[in-house]
């Protein structure tokens, strides 16, 4: 059966002879492993094959082990007939709204779509099941069940595309995996779903998504220069409404480097759009990052009142994660400036969504963090050191980040009020080192 190294080759017009002779291999043995005919490779073919097609060699993998679109068209459900085209038109015809109305943000529009195509009968529809186990994948993610969310889009993906549609909907699917595993901080296995989503789909709004993700993963691994290429890349391919998280994304990067003049820039481009969009539910994030911006820059009313919005929008659009980024850096300002009561009815909000428990890696730090610098202000010393050694335990799987260095100070702080000096210590090594690889990013 063949496999997509036939349908990528053909796509980006590439001759197999004259990849078979760049790489040293036979034209005969190319052809078999685009045939399907052969999948174990030696590393080393592996490698040279992978380098002529311009891939990593876990991609070239990928593509051998996934079906090619080009295959014969499906039989019913146990009756060996192939399936009549028109009987599946209306599920293409569904499935296409549903793609587009998820790249959108328009979770009413995909429950709807969902109705029509849970009506539909499984035996003329092979990919009824596959499309309801991607909604209900969607959904536990959109509760912030980033684990159950991921084994249900193992099972959405499992089947073989045999349209250009379905080769789509299966490089979402893939993409929205990468997505899960970026969130949960499986950076490595994110990486993977989505260089395979972009190959086997890498075109408009749905590239797009792919691009901010990308563009997410590499700025949590202090590969700057990727993200920016990235984000830019979904500025160039999304909608409006994904423009405004590219232009947050460029934001972000440009605030982990310190370069201000160029946050500025990107978050008021940002800012700039987000007004023609009204009810756009990513004007929020745009709303986040500038308020952290003006954190950093010393507008602290400024920053208050960027955020405060920010809140009032994520919590109308139903935006759980947003929300709660905008209230950790809410509480951040009001707890340093000793603003407690303030602080404590923001906090309270927090501890009230599970998300903030961990569940989401991205999200822990700023939101633990905050919960402990409250706990040390009013002495409550082993209360904080559970939340800040549970924060500690998350953060350090990663690279340093500025969450992670004001973790260990808080975690310094509290063992030497214990008077431990031993852990002070520690964490006074760890701040130092996460210093250290936070100046480097700094230009």
């Amino acid at each position: 059966m063949a496999n997509l190294l036939g349908d990528y080759l053909a796509r980006k017009g590439l001759s197999q002879a004259e990849i078979a002779r760049r790489a040293g291999v036979s034209k005969s043995y190319l052809s078999m492993l685009a045939h399907g005919q052969r999948r174990s490779l030696n590393p080393l073919i592996l490698e040279r094959l992978a380098r002529e097609l311009g891939l990593a060699p876990a991609e070239l993998e990928s593509l051998l082990c996934h079906g090619s679109e080009t295959q014969p068209t499906r039989s019913g459900a146990g009756s060996g007939k192939g399936t009549d085209e028109s009987s599946l038109a209306p599920f293409y015809q569904a499935l296409e709204q549903a793609l587009r109305a998820e790249h959108a943000n328009k979770r009413d529009e995909v429950e709807r779509v969902c109705r029509v195509i849970a009506g539909m009968d499984q035996g003329p529809v092979p990919l009824r099941r596959n499309f309801l186990c991607w909604h209900e994948a969607l959904k536990l993610a959109w509760q912030n069940r980033f684990d159950q969310s991921l084994a249900v889009l193992r099972e959405a993906v499992d089947f073989k595309p045999t349209s250009p549609l379905e080769r789509r909907f299966k490089a979402n699917i893939i993409g929205d995996i990468g997505g899960v595993q970026v969130v949960r901080g499986n950076y490595r296995e994110a990486l993977k779903s989505l260089r395979l989503s972009l190959i086997l789909w890498g075109d408009g709004e749905q590239g797009a998504m792919v691009n901010l993700n990308l563009g997410t993963l590499f700025r949590r691994m202090d590969n700057f220069a990727e993200a920016i290429k990235s984000y830019e890349n979904a500025v160039l391919m999304g909608s409006p409404s994904l423009k405004l998280l590219a232009y947050a994304g460029l934001g972000q990067v440009s605030l982990d480097q310190g370069r201000m003049n160029e946050a500025r820039k990107y978050l008021l481009k940002g800012y700039a759009l987000s007004r023609s969009l009204r009810d756009d539910p990513h004007r929020a994030d745009i709303l986040c990052n500038l308020g952290k911006y003006y954190k950093e820059t010393g507008k602290l009313s400024r920053a208050v009142y960027v955020l405060r919005k920010g809140v009032e929008i994520a919590s109308a659009d139903g935006n759980t994660r947003t929300k709660l980024y905008v209230l950790a850096e809410l509480a951040d300002i009001y707890l340093v400036n000793g603003r407690i009561r303030e602080a404590d009815r923001i906090l309270a909000r927090i501890e009230e969504d599970s998300a903030a428990d961990g569940g989401d890696v991205l999200l822990a730090g700023p939101c633990l963090t905050a919960l402990a610098k409250k706990g040390l202000y009013l002495g409550q010393i082993q209360q904080s050191l559970l939340v800040l050694n549970r924060c500690y335990q998350i953060l350090s799987k990663f690279a340093p980040t500025a969450e992670f260095e004001t973790c260990c100070d808080l975690l310094r702080q509290a063992y030497l009020r214990l008077r431990n000096p031993q852990e002070a210590a520690f964490f006074a090594g760890e701040v130092k080192r996460a210093r250290k690889v936070l100046k480097r990013r700094t230009w």
